[in-house]
């Protein structure tokens, strides 16, 4: 018997090749269209980084009295508004370089702020290069989603036609203004409520300020401040937030919500200080202990944070609910809050990972900046807890970048014992270290670690265990090289 062999019919291929037109035709529009709102999720991300750290920096410029140095093009409806191009000096002077991450700053913005209030009002962002003059628009004061304007003269009807709103989506412009930190009382004119002003001082002691500005109607308002710590891993993934303080502890008395020392002895209206880790400050006020236990320690201010590692801090205002309920908001008004983070080392001036190509191959150093007397003394392990255990990229190479002199206030320097092996290197740069205090010099012991440039001028170096060995620089050092050695005066 024969076996009849037969493929598809023509009438059959043309039957699925309409089935799979039919398909595309359905999901392109739909892919384009997600493709499109991811594209504007991803710039209006960019434009939210921009208000955050425009709002910061307006807010550091109103508390210093340097608010009119930032200047910009005036609305011509109204007077307290400003209009700023990413390619003018003002805002230079509003985002000094390195304010934002290189593919923000890679890109064209504008933002709008109000110079009475110190608030940022809206901030648009593209990828292109250069200002668009779509945006013409939006410059004569036409940025709410809100309004349709007429074609003026010299205007392309077709764009004024447009809202806002959609003139972005079709020339690809991200937008930011606040509102998802919205408290959503009330459904009429909008209230922006300005954020909090966060200092982190990282010196010979590591101290958090944040200044609540208009703090007296805030109050009233019943708005909470929140401060909270995260560690920050290399990779930029944070940890649990442990909570600093949780109330309105700006109102110029001490605040039961928080958990580490104030800063000040007598707390100033408006301001809440908290110092993480000192060299010469006590928990309780009490006497100093010779080897400074009882100090102010980030390891007990911040248990759950790996000593050593880099840290967010994230100041936030927000609404009481209990008050809001009891009708002290206005309920025809819509209230807008705000936050602010900074980043520091919890331990050290800085800490980051540098790929060293000057070897092959390539080799990532752990590498820690030290500046301050406090930076020092955290090199010790059983001062601060820092161990290998907390060295996940190798041992580190520490870079002094500025003079460090010994506080008379502190406690006697305790030497580094590196018996734990996580010192690869300790590079002085030149820089001196003043009036240093204590016993064994230095080092108590230096294992495996190359020592350079380092300059010790003025050292009170003794000798309280019997037949220790004392040297200014080291007691002791094993297997270790010196590049340029120690000078000592």
């Amino acid at each position: 018997m024969k076996r009849k062999n037969s493929g598809f019919t023509l009438v059959e291929l043309l039957a699925v090749m309409a089935i799979m037109v039919i398909v595309a035709l359905v999901a392109i529009p739909g892919t384009m269209t997600l493709l499109h709102s991811w594209k504007m999720m991803e710039l209006d991300q960019s434009a939210k980084e921009i208000y955050l750290v425009g709002q910061n920096r307006l807010t550091a410029c109103k508390a210093a009295g340097t608010l009119d140095a930032v200047g910009g093009e005036e609305s011509p409806a109204d007077s307290e508004l400003y209009w700023i191009e990413s390619t003018g000096s003002e805002m230079a002077r509003l985002l000094p370089a390195g304010s934002l991450e290189a593919q923000t700053a890679n890109g064209t913005y504008v933002i709008w702020y109000n110079a009475k209030t110190a608030t940022v009002c809206e901030v648009y962002f593209t990828e292109r290069g250069t200002i668009m003059p779509e945006l013409s628009v939006l410059q004569t004061m036409r940025y709410s989603d809100y309004y349709v304007q007429p074609a003026e003269a010299g205007e392309d009807p077709a764009l004024s036609d447009l809202t806002p709103k959609e003139l972005r989506r079709e020339k690809k412009v991200g937008y930011y203004n606040g509102e998802e930190s919205g408290l959503g009382i009330g459904a009429g004119d909008e209230v922006a409520l300005l954020p909090p002003l966060l200092e982190v001082i990282n010196e010979d002691e590591l101290i958090v300020k944040v200044t609540v500005p208009d703090y007296a109607n805030y109050l009233n308002l019943g708005v909470r401040l929140k401060v909270t710590v995260q560690e920050l891993d290399a990779d930029g993934n944070l940890g649990a937030p442990q909570v600093l303080c949780d109330g309105q502890g700006y109102n110029g008395t001490a605040d039961p919500s928080s958990t580490v020392v104030s800063a000040e002895a007598t707390p100033t209206p408006g301001v809440w200080t908290g110092v993480l880790d000192s060299l010469s400050r006590t928990a309780d006020g009490a006497a100093m202990a010779a080897n400074g236990s009882n100090r102010v320690s980030f390891k007990s201010t911040c248990p759950g944070i790996t000593p050593g590692a880099n840290i967010r801090v994230t100041a936030t205002l927000t609404a009481d609910p209990a008050l809001a309920a009891a009708g002290v908001y206005d309920s025809s008004k819509v209230y807008f809050f705000g936050s602010v983070s900074e980043e520091t080392n919890g331990l050290f001036e800085s800490r980051q990972l540098v790929e060293d190509t000057s070897v092959d191959p390539a080799v990532t150093k752990d590498t820690v900046q030290i500046s301050w007397a406090r930076h020092l003394q955290n090199l010790e392990a059983t001062y601060s807890t820092v161990t290998s255990g907390s060295m996940p990229h190798g041992r580190l190479y520490i870079e002094q970048t500025g003079d460090i002199v010994w506080p008379s206030t502190a406690p006697e320097y305790q030497s580094i014992d590196d018996y734990w092996d996580a010192l690869a290197e300790f590079n002085g740069n030149e820089y001196e270290i003043r009036e240093l205090r204590g016993s064994n010099g230095l080092f108590h012991y230096a294992m495996n670690v190359d020592l350079e440039h380092i300059r010790i001028v003025n050292p009170t170096i003794h000798n309280d265990v019997f037949l220790a060995s004392v040297g200014a620089l080291a007691g002791w050092i094993t297997g270790t090289s010196e590049d340029s050695p120690a000078v000592v005066t």
